[in-house]
């Protein structure tokens, strides 16, 4: 076409028809620009392409961890929940106009248990990588902000969850060294055990036993607050990239 265009402006110059001339002239400069537009075009056709396919990957990774998140939360929750069951069980009973000293000490020791797991399992890192590399940008507006709750609600379990666990720890360590639990740890059965229990001072076991229950079970009800927040957190925004697929 421009082979052609270009014979026709030599015809055109030594025929001296200028404002023809100007015409096809345009006419070239206009296949040259439409080419260019038609390349660019292209280019931002695959450029949209990578962009659509480097999204949908994130997304899938995405809706892979944040349904193992849902899954492990809800185990989390009910591992919890139950724990927190059995000291409102026990607080029953200690709240029983009929407790004595020795009712605390047998609940104490055959009973309580002190220990716990610590669960904070939970993944962050699709979302850190997209918010380090800039391609949190891929999604929409709605989504962004589901990530940046997300995020904010997990840092903030976490935090609570290790400070919460720390103050408990040291708790826990008093308590253990003075008195035994045969849920808890080891216990030497028999004599040993039996010589332990009956020299302790039973007002100041039972003033551990209040502090440590106290402690506990308060901490049990923050886990479940945290974790029930970063699972509704998880949930609404698992919803929303799976209504997007």
């Amino acid at each position: 076409m421009l082979f052609y265009l270009r014979n026709i402006r030599k015809k055109l110059l030594g025929e001296n028809k200028a404002s023809r001339y100007v015409l096809y002239a345009i006419g070239e400069i206009l296949l040259v620009v439409i080419g260019i537009l038609i390349a660019v075009q292209i280019d931002d056709f695959q450029e949209d392409k990578k962009k659509k396919e480097l999204k949908q990957s994130y997304q899938n990774s995405l809706i892979k961890n944040l349904v193992q998140d849902s899954t492990d939360l809800q185990q989390q929750l009910t591992y919890y929940q139950e724990r927190l069951n059995e000291l409102e069980a026990i607080e029953v009973r200690l709240k029983k106009p009929s407790t004595s000293l020795d009712t605390i000490i047998k609940i104490a020791r055959y009973e309580y248990h002190p220990s716990f797991i610590q669960m904070n399992n939970m993944s962050t890192d699709i979302i850190d990588i997209l918010m380090s590399t800039g391609n949190i940008n891929l999604f929409d507006q709605d989504i962004i902000q589901g990530f940046l709750v997300l995020k904010t609600a997990k840092s903030k379990s976490f935090e609570v969850i290790d400070n919460q666990m720390e103050a408990y720890a040291d708790l826990f360590n008093t308590y253990a060294s003075k008195y035994s639990s045969g849920s808890t740890w080891s216990v030497i059965e028999g004599n040993l055990d039996k010589v332990t229990w009956q020299d302790v001072n039973k007002n100041e076991m039972a003033k551990a036993f209040r502090g440590i229950f106290t402690f506990q079970k308060a901490l049990l009800r923050s886990f479940l607050r945290e974790k029930q927040n970063v699972l509704d957190q998880t949930t609404e925004l698992l919803t929303y990239l799976k209504q997007q697929q």
